[in-house]
C-alpha cells in the first residue's frame, strides 16, 4: 500500500511540473506549491529559508532604528563665533599676514624648467605684496 502511494505522489508531482512547463498549471496548484516550499525551506534550520527569514527580520529592525535616529547627529550646528573666526583667518591667510600659517604648503610649486606656473604666479604676488 505505501509503494502505491508514493508511486501516485510521484505521478501528481510529474503531472504538475509538466503543466507548470506547459503554463497550464492552475492557480490552486501554485498557491499550494509554493506554501510547500515556505514550510519546507522554513522547517530546516540554517536553510536558505530561515537564513532569508533572518535576514529580512534584521533589514527591518536596522530601518527602523535608522528611522528612529534623528537628523541632528548628522547635522552639526556652527555657531557664529567660529563662523567669525574662520573668515579672519581666511582673510588673514588671503592678505598675506596669518604668522607662520600663511598658506605656503597649500601652494603647489612649479615644475622646474617651466615659467608661469600657478605656484611661480602665486610666489610673485606674494613677493609684491611683502615689498609694499
Amino acid at each position: 500500500m505505501s509503494i502505491s502511494n508514493q508511486v501516485k505522489s510521484a505521478e501528481d508531482e510529474i503531472g504538475a511540473r509538466a503543466r507548470r512547463l506547459q503554463g497550464i498549471q492552475t492557480e490552486e496548484e501554485m498557491m499550494a506549491e509554493a506554501a510547500k516550499a515556505e514550510a519546507n525551506a522554513a522547517k530546516t534550520k540554517g536553510g536558505i529559508g530561515d537564513i532569508l527569514a533572518k535576514a529580512k527580520a534584521k533589514i527591518a529592525e536596522t530601518k527602523k532604528e535608522a528611522a528612529n535616529q534623528e537628523i541632528d547627529k548628522q547635522t552639526k550646528e556652527v555657531s557664529q563665533d567660529e563662523v567669525n573666526d574662520r573668515m579672519a583667518a581666511l582673510r588673514a591667510r588671503m592678505s598675506g599676514g596669518g604668522g607662520s600659517n600663511d598658506g605656503s604648503a597649500d601652494v603647489p610649486a612649479s615644475k622646474p624648467g617651466t615659467t608661469g606656473g600657478l605656484g611661480d604666479i602665486i610666489e610673485h604676488a606674494r613677493e609684491i605684496s611683502k615689498e609694499n
